[in-house]
């Protein structure tokens, strides 16, 4: 991060990066994570790295080298 200051905790810039997580697809995830760091739910993101793997995994594609290769194909 830029300002390492400006957060005080992991917990803190989880939160500040889910703040603009936004969008019809997304929110009720965004909403669910949220839920989970305030119960300090086992399963909640403790880290930005665990928050974007999690968000990998619901959201990233899960054929990227198929994807990848179709890309290719295009050019």
């Amino acid at each position: 991060m830029a300002r390492p200051d400006e957060f005080q905790s992991e917990r803190a810039k989880i939160s500040w990066v889910l703040s603009f997580i936004k969008g019809k697809d997304v929110d009720d995830w965004a909403n669910w994570v949220f839920g989970l760091i305030e119960a300090k739910d086992m399963y909640a993101p403790k880290t930005l790295k665990e928050l974007y793997k999690q968000l990998e995994n619901y959201f990233g594609d899960p054929h990227q080298a198929s994807t990848a290769w179709i890309k290719m194909d295009q050019l």
